[in-house]
């Protein structure tokens, strides 16, 4: 029994062919129900942490510096290095740019 190990439910085994799986529990996850923030053009130049600040993903400059060198950032999949990375438009996949911090907190930015 402790194979067990589907959270949809505990019943069916890990393999079972349900959608939960596919719907954000584990990675497949949609953009459609991610938060999000709007931002205007005038955003578009500043560093991902003031980025961060406007979305109200993290409570302060310090907070956002910190975990970015401890490598808790990513966009778009790509880990962010540099706490001063400048967002850009080009950055933008249809208008929208998805933020990770940690492992499970995922935000998206509308442009």
């Amino acid at each position: 029994m402790g194979d067990m190990c589907n959270p949809c439910n505990p019943c069916r085994p890990k393999c079972c062919p349900t959608d939960c799986c596919d719907n954000g529990i584990f990675g497949g996850a949609s953009s459609e129900n991610m938060p999000s923030t709007k931002i205007s053009r005038d955003d578009l130049g500043k560093s991902i942490l003031d980025i961060m600040l406007l979305a109200k993903l993290i409570p302060s400059k310090g907070e956002g510096r910190r975990l970015v060198q401890q490598g808790g950032v990513s966009i778009d999949g790509n880990k962010v290095t540099d706490f001063n990375l400048a967002v850009t438009e080009d950055m933008f996949n249809s208008n929208e740019l998805i933020i990770k911090k940690g492992k499970k907190v995922f935000h998206k930015i509308i442009l």
